[in-house]
């Protein structure tokens, strides 16, 4: 589900929702759908049926020729949402890494024991460099 930030209001917008979708799909093609201010992919995607919807009704455009560029335009946008999913989790991972680093720096500074602050260091420098392994292949406690 997308978030569409309008002003002092955050509206849910259910693009999960096949019925949903498919009226969204309607409304656009009829020129009807204010999409303005949908993520990007999503107003990518409504824009380009509107505009088959414009190109159909005013342009002559055959019904063929607006549902081949309609799956077009569809395979671009799963595309594009794909691409959003994985940077997405890329950067949550980031962030995760990024907080357990910081608290691994906290446990090594109140560590004494110089053998488990190397640990905890291999420890935080997999999570900084994302390799969760590296703490594990530099360990003695194999």
């Amino acid at each position: 589900m997308s978030r569409v930030n309008y002003p002092d209001v955050i509206v849910r917008i259910p693009f999960d929702d096949p019925q949903f979708f498919a009226e969204c799909e309607d409304m656009a093609i009829d020129g009807a759908l204010d999409y303005d201010k949908y993520p990007p992919e999503e107003y990518k995607y409504f824009s380009g049926l509107a505009k088959l919807g414009y190109m159909n009704r005013h342009k002559g455009w055959s019904k063929e020729i607006c549902e081949q560029k309609q799956r077009e335009l569809r395979q671009d946008y799963d595309a594009d949402r794909d691409r959003r999913e994985f940077f997405g989790n890329i950067s949550r991972q980031m962030q995760e890494n990024i907080r357990r680093g910081q608290e691994l720096k906290w446990q090594i500074n109140a560590e004494h024991d110089p053998l488990k602050k190397l640990a905890l260091a291999l420890e935080c420098i997999g999570c900084m460099t994302g390799d969760e392994g590296f703490a594990g292949r530099n360990s003695d406690e194999k």
